[in-house]
């Protein structure tokens, strides 16, 4: 459990958001700090960059995958039974 009011480095940060605080972990996350890649993070430098629990669940939100809704594939359409079949099972 994230503790809001606690903070936390880089490191500590990565394996919450990342699962790891592997360099390339390490990276990904201070420059999306850093607003050199998207989605930016919000998080603050002292020394080093550190988040604070409030942050770290704001950026676990951001990141959670968004669910995408497809629309029907009408029967009358010009698509073949494979490709009908397809496209329904990725909704």
């Amino acid at each position: 459990m994230i503790d809001v009011t606690a903070t936390y480095s880089l490191a500590e940060a990565a394996v919450i958001i990342r699962g790891d605080d592997s360099p390339a972990s390490l990276q990904w996350l201070s420059r999306r700090l850093r607003h050199d890649a998207q989605p930016f993070l919000t998080g603050y430098r002292v020394g080093h960059w550190r988040m604070t629990g409030a942050q770290i669940v704001e950026a676990l939100e951001l990141l959670r995958p968004k669910q995408v809704v497809l629309p029907p594939v009408p029967q009358a359409s010009s698509m073949t039974k494979t490709s009908r079949r397809r496209l329904e099972a990725t909704a």
